[in-house]
């Protein structure tokens, strides 16, 4: 309800007054109430309208955010596909969008992988990987494979079970949060010949043991599950951000312009 409106109710209001002989007094305590009741109708209109226009605008920023995640596997420029994935990221988590989206999680882990920020190592003899199941885990491990319908060849927990990762028969190791076993998990892909899993005990990383053609060595790829620490170290390895007209094409023309990486220029 506009001020319009509601101007002309109170006119309508003291008309109406005016004609049914009330004292003076009645009527002007009347109309006050009835002004009041407006007011306050119009105010939670606007509230509400302002709360659809957020919810609106956030919608919008996650599927930007999810477009621009598929369009860093697609630019061939090294430096772009970085900075379509860190902003993908960064609308994700101011729009609040699911911490472990698996697009979001897939274009940071690409784009770590391209600038050489996952690392192998030969020497596996560091690396502890722990066997045993807690019940808890063997219930999560029952429930997942019965909803998801795929075989799990090697299978390990975190620290805290917070975690799953399940290398499977496709060539994929998904990775589940144990408090959101209904959301798709974190996929990393390509892996084959995966011997073992193991999070490393700050849980920020997952160690891929696989085994080299000849099968007689172990090697281990060190993969960051922790989206914030790779967007850090992803824009420590930047030299720039979105010039305008980057911006224009790959985000939106009519959204502010925004650093992607504050430090750089």
């Amino acid at each position: 309800m506009n001020s319009v409106k509601l101007v002309f109710l109170v006119l309508l209001v003291l008309f109406q007054l005016s004609a049914s002989g009330q004292s003076k007094d009645e009527e002007i305590q009347r109309l006050n109430l009835l002004v009041k009741k407006y007011e306050e109708q119009l105010k939670g209109a606007e509230a509400e309208a302002i709360i659809a226009r957020q919810d609106a605008d956030r919608r919008r920023y996650l599927s930007i955010a999810k477009s621009l995640a598929e369009n860093s596997a697609e630019v061939s420029d090294l430096e772009l596909s970085c900075l379509l994935a860190l902003q993908a990221y960064q609308f994700n988590l101011k729009y609040q969008g699911y911490q472990f989206d698996d697009k979001i999680y897939g274009a940071l882990l690409a784009a770590s992988v391209n600038k050489g920020l996952v690392y192998k190592r030969s020497d596996t003899s560091q690396f502890k990987v722990a066997q045993n199941q807690s019940e808890l885990q063997k219930r999560a491990l029952n429930r997942l494979f019965r909803v998801q319908k795929f075989k799990g060849n090697v299978v390990s927990f975190s620290r805290t079970e917070k975690f799953v990762a399940v290398a499977c028969s496709d060539s994929l190791i998904r990775v589940w949060s144990l408090n959101a076993l209904n959301q798709p998990p974190r996929k990393i892909a390509g892996i084959s010949n995966v011997k073992n899993l193991s999070f490393t005990s700050d849980e920020l990383s997952l160690l891929v043991f696989t085994s080299s053609a000849n099968k007689n060595e172990l090697a281990v790829n060190v993969f960051p599950l922790d989206s914030n620490e790779m967007a850090t170290a992803l824009c420590n390895q930047l030299k720039r951000n979105f010039t305008r007209d980057e911006w224009e094409i790959f985000v939106a023309a009519d959204l502010p312009y925004e650093k992607t990486c504050i430090d750089n220029k």
